[in-house]
């Protein structure tokens, strides 16, 4: 979202991706901006996706520890689940 002139009588307000936003600013904005972005959603990523990137990871001679805190600090997701998750596939012949 970006707020434009806020406070003013030209006071503007447009909402969108980030694509619509960068459309919009591309046609001219003149004043004063702010820029809000969301901040993540914890919670809304799927833990077998993250566990496909911890065995790509780990094949490549990572650490299954380092990998997995780092995977959970970045989407938020519970380090212990992820490591379990990662045990749990691991003992089904995946991760190595």
């Amino acid at each position: 979202m970006v707020c434009r002139d806020l406070t003013k009588v030209s006071e503007e307000i447009v909402r969108g991706g980030l694509a619509e936003v960068a459309d919009w600013a591309a046609r001219g904005v003149r004043g004063e901006a702010t820029v809000v972005v969301e901040g993540a959603q914890r919670g809304r990523v799927d833990i077998s996706t993250l566990v496909g990137e911890v065995e790509a990871r780990v094949a490549a001679g990572e650490r299954l520890k380092t990998v997995t805190t780092e995977i959970a600090d970045a989407t938020g997701v519970s380090k212990k689940q992820l490591y379990d998750e990662a045990l749990r596939h691991r003992g089904a012949g995946g991760v190595s």
